[in-house]
């Protein structure tokens, strides 16, 4: 059995990517599709830009800052 390993605050990422070129072909879109519709289908799971990502981690009190680290 793998374990799975979380972070201190108890999330756990996996960074999806697609590049347009093949996501954008017909087979592509269906396969994109269901997985999209699959992730929201589990309990616990956003699927979020990296944009909204961007501001998620920087409103988190759980971040990190540059100076608390030094």
């Amino acid at each position: 059995m793998r374990k799975t390993r979380l972070r201190a605050d108890g999330f756990r990422m996996m960074s999806v990517s697609e590049h347009d070129r093949i996501s954008g072909a017909p087979q592509m879109v269906r396969v994109w599709d269901a997985f999209q519709q699959y992730a929201k289908s589990r309990p616990g799971v956003a699927l979020l830009r990296k944009d909204e990502i961007t501001r998620f981690v920087v409103q988190s009190p759980l971040t990190l800052r540059e100076s608390e680290t030094i």
